[in-house]
């Protein structure tokens, strides 16, 4: 069963233009994927109630910088058509490990909601 539906998803107003972006069906993937990742039992347990959140953050969050490294990388496809050179440095997604939080809203919201959650001194998922 999924954590989080993406019918429900798309209902919140935070992550409805996510909808115009991606399939229902798509959606539903990538918030099983996130929790299957990120949400296995243990980890739902320490949550507690904020998993739900969590998972939809970090979905969220996973999406927006698909869609950065996308517009990115068209960006650059028009640049080289149109005769001019292109960098790629900076590009969202490329060091996603680690602390790359900072790179959307939804990352910074998950972020702070993480470090409420997990104490400090402890173990942690």
């Amino acid at each position: 069963m999924s954590l989080v539906l993406a019918s429900e998803f798309i209902q919140d107003t935070r992550f409805s233009f996510l909808g115009d972006q991606f399939p229902l069906v798509e959606l539903q993937t990538h918030l099983d994927r996130t929790e299957v990742m990120y949400f296995n039992a243990e980890a739902i347990q320490l949550w507690g109630p904020d998993a739900i959140e969590g998972c939809s953050l970090l979905t969220a969050h996973l999406l927006m910088i698909n869609v950065m490294g996308q517009m990115q990388l068209a960006a650059a496809a028009a640049s080289i058509q149109a005769g001019q050179s292109v960098s790629f440095q900076g590009l969202p997604g490329s060091g996603l490990a680690g602390n790359s939080y900072d790179a959307t809203p939804f990352g910074q919201q998950y972020d702070a909601l993480y470090k409420q959650l997990i104490p400090a001194t402890g173990f942690y998922f």
